[in-house]
């Protein structure tokens, strides 16, 4: 029998067949992508991490920032992706960024407008206003609920009646001693169950380990931002300070829009929403490791180098990403234990 391919009998083939070659290979795209996709893991909004460079910083040592978090191991297993963007002010995309919370932490300034400045909007007290500013306060007692309601020891609980402003058992919960491991392996196996990290039961013991490990870090975590905050006491230039809305209702020209903002504002109260980058130069240490300058990380641009009047912020998107929220509060830290001894 002759199977000799010839350059009719290709030809002839390719004429006839050609239809099926295509469906074979749309099919086998199809498989492999199917294959990708159930072997992959889809990351939730909290497994990603993201910081900004807002418009008016100067991420000098963006690569410097990014491996400080990375040698330090600042953040937990769960989060798996660690990235950050530079913002411009010719088309700012943070607030189209935000709409679908993609975004934990970011650097601005909180810079005064000039007298003769048309723009009088200053970029920390906008970010408070519109666009998910997050008070230090809240996101330390946000923390500290998120560990007493998952899993502070039955034995010490005080009440069971929580309501938004009870404070109870708040401050035993940011203890990892006084924690039920029973319910970190419960809470873990819950939230995890449809992983693809965890499916052996060898993996999940893994997992479980990992979880044990991130909670107890968080605790720590929780007790020096505590600590962080408490220093403003003897550094009162440490933190950004602001009401909620002050800046909206100076600004605004409509009648109806400034009685809205005036009835926002008498029911708030002023709050820390974000660390003065320059002031952390201020503090040297006396022994031990040698800190570093901010302005090596991020500079205000037009400022020579400067840090003078940049503030790192976080959003509020706790409600979307209910466990690693707080990893925030880790970057925070870090920046304040690199920079200066306030927590040495």
């Amino acid at each position: 029998m002759d199977n000799k391919i010839t350059k009719k009998r290709l030809s002839d083939f390719l004429a006839y067949e050609w239809i099926i070659m295509i469906i074979v290979a749309v099919v086998a795209m199809v498989a492999w992508e199917f294959a990708y996709t159930i072997g992959s893991v889809k990351l939730t909004v909290g497994q990603e991490f993201k910081y900004y460079y807002d418009q008016n910083v100067y991420g000098a040592g963006e690569h410097k920032l990014y491996n400080l978090m990375i040698d330090k191991k600042v953040f937990s297993y769960d989060v798996l992706s660690y990235t950050s963007e530079g913002l411009s002010s010719d088309f700012n995309v943070l607030s189209t960024r935000l709409s679908v919370q993609e975004g934990d932490v970011i650097v601005t300034d909180s810079k005064e407008a000039d007298e003769e400045s048309l723009d009088k909007v200053v970029r920390a007290k906008l970010i408070v206003d519109n666009l998910y500013g997050y008070s230090y306060q809240k996101m330390l007692k946000d923390a500290k609920t998120y560990l007493r309601d998952n899993f502070l020891l039955d034995s010490l609980k005080t009440t069971t009646d929580y309501t938004e402003n009870s404070d109870a058992d708040l401050d035993l919960a940011s203890s990892y001693a006084n924690l039920d491991e029973n319910k970190i392996e419960a809470h873990f196996k819950k939230r995890m169950k449809k992983d693809n990290r965890f499916r052996t039961q060898k993996q999940i013991e893994d997992g479980v380990e990992l979880e044990k490990q991130r909670i107890e870090k968080l605790c720590f975590e929780v007790a020096q931002f505590e600590k962080l905050l408490l220093a403003e006491a003897n550094h009162p230039d440490l933190f950004f300070r602001y009401t909620k809305y002050e800046q909206a209702l100076a600004l605004s020209t409509d009648d109806k829009e400034k009685e809205k903002y005036e009835e926002f504002v008498k029911n708030q109260q002023e709050q820390i929403y974000g660390l003065n980058v320059s002031a952390l130069k201020d503090y040297n240490p006396s022994v031990g490791e040698t800190k570093t300058n901010p302005t090596e990380y991020f500079s205000l641009i037009g400022s020579d180098g400067k840090a003078d009047h940049l503030v790192i912020m976080a959003f509020d998107f706790w409600k979307y990403q209910y466990d690693l929220e707080f990893e925030a509060i880790s970057f925070i830290n870090t920046i304040v234990r690199q920079c200066s001894d306030i927590l040495d």
